[in-house]
């Protein structure tokens, strides 16, 4: 029996085999095993017990060692049991048959490679449990559309997702590291949302992605670096994206003397909420039509760096006007609509550097502890997607859609509000106010 199995040992990198699947001691002792790879490959559905009985004794699964189920393109879809802890390196490497994967609330990390060239999955829920991701481990995973992140995530690896399918993604608060060029290669990527636990990154941390529709900055104290969003030609690297929309919750700084969101001609609307007490240089963003600035914005910095052949909305959200350190330009003044909280109007028709437009609204925004109990059906509100669809009655009627912080997500006459990012929104149309989730 000994004989058998060094034998098997020295061909193979497993020590037993039951119903199929092979296994490696880890521990005599503590009678732990994990899966490793064995002399044929994997093929089909396959459901990893939580124990395995062998040689008259019951042994615990721990984890999927390394390579174990590496290049078994026939392989469709794996359980993991809750006793398993890790997911070594290259365990599911080069699957590409492998359309489904449940990763228990038990894993705390997921090795390198651990899924790369996995170019059957659409999706993947990370747990809570799980505080590491391995650098490339969903590397070139061509129709992995959709990542779930969960909070207690504290590292993401180089590369992470390089050339996926990946569409968008949300980094949680809980991390605090992220590797270079996650996103490197995923050309149909549009919205990311950045978590208050990272500080920055460089150029290259999502490079070279082209195309974000929708950025947010979480909310944060402290302050934010890395290289500029926009396109600048005398910068030592040509930047990266056409962002659309931006939410910017924290202060900013930058890795070299211009601003971060200069020259995005692609960009249409931005706030300033959370922690920022002042706006950025928009300088060159041609196509901005919407600048909202939040309760803690104190001064403002206008004149020339604001477009004034695009912007016709403004919103200030606080209630004692912010200092105007230099004036918006004359277009702006008497193009542009200013909405100030209800109650405002005066001080702000008084205030230098607001009292010169010529169009001044108080806006009520939402109070959201008053919200109406209203069913989408009757209100004639679906979901589709990442976009609110509104029915409306009166053609052109105003909508509003706000964020459950308050943030104003949509302003205008459009029945469809595109591209949103997952979560519960505010919608008043016609008097009525009510929730609604987009998933």
């Amino acid at each position: 029996m000994l004989s058998m199995l060094f034998t098997s040992i020295t061909a193979s990198a497993y020590d037993f085999e039951v119903d199929g699947i092979y296994y490696t001691v880890v521990s005599l002792s503590d009678l732990t095993v994990k899966v490793a790879s064995g002399d044929v490959k994997y093929e089909g559905d396959i459901v990893i017990p939580s124990t395995v009985n062998y040689n008259n004794r019951t042994l615990s699964v721990t984890s999927i060692g390394s390579s174990a189920f590496c290049v078994s393109r026939g392989l469709t879809s794996v359980t993991i049991p809750n006793s398993v802890t890790s997911i070594g390196d290259s365990a599911f490497s080069g699957c590409s048959g492998l359309t489904s994967v449940t990763i228990p609330n038990s894993v705390t990390s997921i090795g390198d490679s651990a899924f790369s060239g996995c170019s059957g999955l659409t999706s993947v829920t990370i747990p809570n449990s799980v505080t590491s991701i391995g650098k490339s481990a969903f590397e070139r995973c061509k129709l992995l559309k959709t990542v779930n992140l969960s909070e207690g995530l504290e590292t993401i690896g180089e590369s992470c997702f390089s050339d996926s399918g990946i569409e968008g993604l949300i980094i949680p608060n809980s991390v605090t590291s992220v590797g270079d060029k996650i996103l490197d290669g995923c050309s149909n990527f549009r919205k990311l949302q950045i978590g208050s636990g990272i500080n920055g990154f460089g150029s290259w941390f999502i490079a070279p992605i082209k195309y974000i529709n929708v950025l947010k900055i979480s909310d944060s104290d402290v302050a934010f670096g890395f290289g500029t969003f926009g396109y600048n030609a005398n910068s030592s690297y040509r930047t990266l994206f056409r962002i659309r929309e931006a939410y910017i919750g924290r202060p900013l700084t930058s890795e070299n003397q211009y601003y971060p969101l200069e020259y995005i001609k692609t960009l249409k609307k931005v706030e300033f909420g959370g922690f920022c007490e002042e706006n950025y240089s928009l300088w060159e963003c041609s196509s901005l039509t919407t600048l909202i600035l939040g309760e803690n914005v104190s001064s403002v910095y206008a004149g020339s760096d604001i477009p004034c052949n695009s912007l016709t909305e403004i919103y200030v959200k606080a209630s004692v006007p912010p200092t105007v350190k230099r004036d918006f330009d004359n277009k702006i003044y008497i193009n542009t609509t200013l909405y100030v909280p209800k109650g405002t109007l005066e001080a702000y028709q008084a205030a230098d550097g607001w009292k010169n437009f010529w169009n001044i609204t108080e806006y009520d925004y939402p109070n959201m502890s008053k919200v109406d109990s209203v069913t989408r059906d009757e209100v004639g509100v679906t979901v589709e997607g990442s976009s609110i669809v509104v029915n409306s009655p009166v053609p052109d009627a105003v909508i509003d859609v706000y964020d459950l912080s308050g943030r104003v997500v949509y302003h205008g006459h459009d029945t469809a509000i595109n591209d949103l990012t997952g979560g519960i929104y505010i919608v008043k149309l016609l008097g009525k106010t009510f929730k609604i989730a987009v998933r």
